[in-house]
């Protein structure tokens, strides 16, 4: 003698319960292989759920982790290959982001009867936003140095050239020193940069620049 009873898990398939030593499940029975069919289904449906919800945000980590690769390959484009040669002085350089990309920038500029520019700039954000301001500042950079000598004119042609071209939450602190050989002078002017510090080889002291 074999009963046998199946009932239904959802759209997932069925469940069969079988006995060989009776004709018949009762009704108790039934109802039980039915509800745990019902909440298997449940369970299966609710893994399902989280399954999906797990690949997408892989497939959004992918996607970010693309964006940051892209960020980070624009923000160092942007910055020296190496430093210039230049009579009379040594320059040397280096940017290490804090993160994965941000908005750190740097170069140095050739500029009129020899002069040499040197530029640090911040861009507050992170990511293809910082990247991408920090690429419309390096070509607002190139024009407003034109004609110019005095870091605090350059900056301030920066300030109005960035004015309604970049989001309203966001900002560029900026530094700016020129290098003249004719007198050996380094002038330098600061917009909200942190402030730069000078290291004086003969006694070894370091005070911030300019005092």
């Amino acid at each position: 003698r074999t009963s046998i009873v199946e009932v239904p898990a959802a759209a997932y398939g069925r469940l069969r319960m079988t006995a060989s030593d009776r004709e018949a499940f009762n009704e108790e029975e039934v109802a039980t292989l039915r509800d745990f069919a019902t909440a298997l289904a449940l369970g299966y449906t609710r893994f399902l759920d989280l399954k999906a919800v797990e690949e997408a945000r892989q497939r959004e980590l992918e996607e970010l982790e693309k964006e940051l690769q892209v960020a980070h390959d624009m923000q160092m484009g942007l910055l020296p290959e190496g430093p210039p040669e230049v009579e009379g002085i040594e320059l040397s350089g280096i940017c290490v982001p804090a993160t994965h990309v941000g908005g750190d920038y740097f170069q140095y500029v050739p500029m009129e009867e020899g002069r040499v520019g040197i530029v640090v700039a911040d861009v507050s954000g992170h990511a293809m936003q910082a990247a991408t301001v920090a690429m419309r500042f390096n070509e607002m950079l190139r024009y407003e140095l034109r004609g110019r000598t005095s870091p605090t004119e350059i900056l301030e042609g920066l300030d109005q050239s960035l004015k309604g071209q970049i989001p309203e939450t966001m900002f560029v602190t900026c530094g700016i020193g020129v290098w003249d050989p004719a007198d050996r002078s380094f002038a330098f002017a600061s917009a909200a940069n942190p402030e730069v510090y000078q290291f004086a080889q003969a006694d070894g002291a370091i005070k911030p620049f300019g005092i």
